[in-house]
């Protein structure tokens, strides 16, 4: 299940406020699942327990970006009998670093002092090429120690590759976990989560982008221009394209057929 705080569309143009709300949905099934709206004074931190609280998780694994990273969230999902995978950003501070330095400084061993589960995906889409590798460390006791995240049981290291042409991005992402699963399951539930901020029915934008760009739309504008040319023209541009009945010449051999008919 993925949780996700998104502000809505059209606010600035009837010059009121956007609507903030946090949407959950399965991202297995594609299914929306609830969705709850943020008080104007608070965020989607406050929304987050209060959505978790409209439906039944047992048993689910629940991703929530970074906004979602926090212990009273975190804790929560535990007591709902769920689990967690939390995307780790600076927001968390000393966590943050801690799990940074550690990541690298294993990966620079090649994990050797730890147990690890890793995958590797490539997708082609549009000329973009883009790599990930999930890496999961299941050895994080004494980051447990030091920090006591409710249910903290891994972490998960994705490093992305895009490579568009000549151009080519790298970029390191951090996630915490209650679960232990390995690489292979818990890599597809984080490309879920990226996938959340582009639903199944796709956003308001982008309905409103394919249909500017679609041919029959700009056929239809063009043809909804007003003309420049004065009435009369255009009826005599019509009446010369349509020819009248008198003017049109009948097919060889109509004549003596007819004829043939009167005769018999």
């Amino acid at each position: 299940m993925t949780a996700r705080p998104r502000a809505g569309r059209g606010a600035r143009r009837n010059r009121r406020a956007p609507i903030h709300r946090v949407s959950a949905f399965a991202a297995r099934q594609r299914l929306g699942l609830a969705q709850t709206k943020a008080s104007e004074k608070s965020n989607g931190i406050v929304a987050i327990p209060a959505l978790l609280e409209m439906m039944t998780i047992d048993g689910a694994v629940v991703t929530i970006d970074a906004i979602g990273c926090q212990r009273d969230i975190a804790q929560k999902i535990i007591d709902r009998k769920a689990d967690y995978i939390l995307a780790l950003k600076g927001n968390r501070g000393t966590l943050r670093e801690d799990v940074q330095v550690f990541a690298n400084e294993q990966r620079t061993r090649a994990f050797a002092h730890c147990k690890i589960t890793t995958q590797q995906t490539v997708d082609a889409d549009h000329g973009r090429i883009e790599t990930r590798k999930y890496t999961v460390i299941h050895d994080i006791d004494w980051l447990q120690a030091r920090h006591g995240w409710p249910g903290l049981n891994g972490l998960i290291m994705v490093e992305s590759q895009r490579k568009n042409g000549v151009k080519v991005e790298r970029e390191t992402r951090f996630y915490i976990t209650s679960t232990t699963l390995a690489a292979t399951l818990a890599g597809p539930m984080i490309r879920a989560l990226g996938r959340g901020k582009r639903p199944v029915l796709g956003h308001g934008h982008d309905l409103r982008r394919r249909r500017t760009n679609h041919p029959n739309r700009k056929r239809a504008r063009k043809i909804s221009q007003p003309s420049t040319q004065s009435p009369i023209t255009c009826s005599e541009r019509l009446r010369a394209k349509t020819p009248s009945p008198s003017d049109a010449t009948p097919p060889p051999g109509i004549e003596d057929y007819l004829v043939s008919l009167i005769a018999a």
